[in-house]
């Protein structure tokens, strides 16, 4: 399978439409196998320990109920396993569903990351013409000195390593080319 954010985010919007259909479809199921037996709502949210409500929801497509109880509503309306069959295909794909999803963001959220980790030239090209105007550095060395500065922040904090440079600065005379907000 590829990431693709457009085409993957299309298939969860038309899986979450299936999902929807599926419950809907297994509620159908329930309301036949169970008029077919001449069983009421009452009688089976009896058998399985629930409300007439519930099982006017799960008819419905609204809300579920665990696989124990599918065993148990199958039995009652004897449905033969007709109901346990559908209730694990909607399960199957719930599982498609919220696995596909986690793909999605994992996929996200390693895209972040690279981006992340990508040249903060790159990222921050205006802060960093800026910069480079101000100290006269700029190519590959404005590159390098940012690639160590975004190091330097990562692994003490940003507080801690604008303290560090902003000393640093100020000892060798360059404090000025800290922000105020900055300095110590």
């Amino acid at each position: 399978m590829t990431v693709d954010g457009a085409g993957e985010t299309g298939d969860l919007t038309a899986d979450r439409a299936k999902l929807a259909s599926l419950r809907r479809d297994l509620g159908t199921q329930l309301v036949a196998y169970r008029m077919a037996a001449g069983v009421s709502q009452a009688e089976l949210a009896h058998a399985v320990g629930r409300t007439r409500s519930t099982i006017s929801k799960v008819e419905h497509g609204t809300r579920g109920m665990p696989a124990r109880l599918w065993k148990i509503t199958d039995e009652v309306c004897r449905a033969d396993g007709a109901l346990v069959a559908a209730y694990s295909a909607l399960t199957d794909a719930e599982q498609d569903y919220r696995a596909r999803g986690r793909r999605l963001r994992q996929a996200a959220y390693a895209e972040a990351r690279v981006q992340s980790a990508s040249s903060p030239a790159a990222r921050y090209r205006n802060q960093d013409v800026a910069w480079q105007e101000r100290t006269r550095v700029s190519g590959e060395l404005a590159e390098e000195l940012m690639a160590v500065v975004t190091k330097l922040i990562r692994s003490l904090g940003r507080r801690d390593a604008i303290r560090m440079i902003s000393g640093t600065l100020a000892a060798v005379g360059l404090s000025a080319w800290m922000p105020t907000s900055t300095r110590g």
